[in-house]
């Protein structure tokens, strides 16, 4: 979840009301296992977002919730305005007896590739992190293969305009350059090409390299599966 800086604390705090807890879930003993307050200010520092928060769920289908608030969506440009730029562009959709504010369907595809490339240039490799780093990358593709799936309309134009606006073209081509080396996709390659690149001092680790699928897959597999059916 986006949230302004001044509103983190009382993001943190209504977590904690429900049950959340600042911490890691530890699968072996079915608990939460709390962070340090070090540990939590490295995050706010290199992340741009707490620690996530976590609540053990009683369900024989989920073990845990997990929330993650961030305030910085480019902490390694200092790019402070983008955040703010993309919360004043919220719409309101009904959730039950709550009205919500949401991201544009451009910048929730923004904000994921942007989480991506700072979690990559803050060398999260532990395997619990990379797992989830995966997944995002699963999310990117089917947000590609939704809701900007057509190369003829403006959806993805559009997305491509405000990545730009946002100073964050540099997340979205490289979130997509990783789609496209796990996938072997050559529609989206075709838009990987497109886009300009924006490194940082040579971060985060380069898609398509062992040292990109080694912070992917830390604990063996070293290259993408060549059938993209496998993949769910």
């Amino acid at each position: 979840m986006l949230v302004r800086a001044e509103d983190l604390s009382r993001a943190i705090e209504a977590a904690r009301s429900i049950g959340y807890e600042m911490g890691q879930f530890d699968d072996r003993h079915g608990t939460v296992q709390p962070v340090t307050r070090t540990e939590d200010i490295m995050y706010k520092r290199f992340r741009g977002n707490a620690h996530p928060l976590v609540r053990v769920i009683e369900d024989p289908y989920l073990e845990f919730a997990n929330l993650d608030f961030a305030f910085d969506v480019d902490p390694v440009h200092r790019n402070i305005n983008a955040a703010e730029m993309m919360l004043r562009e919220t719409h309101h959709i009904r959730l039950g007896d709550f009205d919500a504010p949401m991201l544009s369907s451009a910048d929730t595809l923004i904000h994921i590739c942007a989480h991506l490339y700072k979690e990559a240039c803050a060398d999260a490799s532990d395997e619990v992190y990379s797992r989830l780093n995966l997944v995002k990358f699963c999310d990117v593709r089917e947000l590609l293969l939704t809701e900007f799936a057509s190369d003829s309309g403006q959806a993805w134009p559009q997305a491509v305009a405000r990545a730009s606006q946002l100073q964050l073209t540099h997340a979205l081509r490289y979130a997509l350059q990783g789609v496209v080396e796990l996938y072997c996709d050559e529609i989206l390659h075709q838009r990987l090409i497109k886009l300009e690149a924006t490194v940082h001092n040579g971060k985060p680790p380069r898609a398509g390299s062992e040292e990109f699928y080694a912070f992917l897959f830390p604990t063996g597999q070293t290259q993408p599966k060549e059938n993209t059916n496998d993949y769910a």
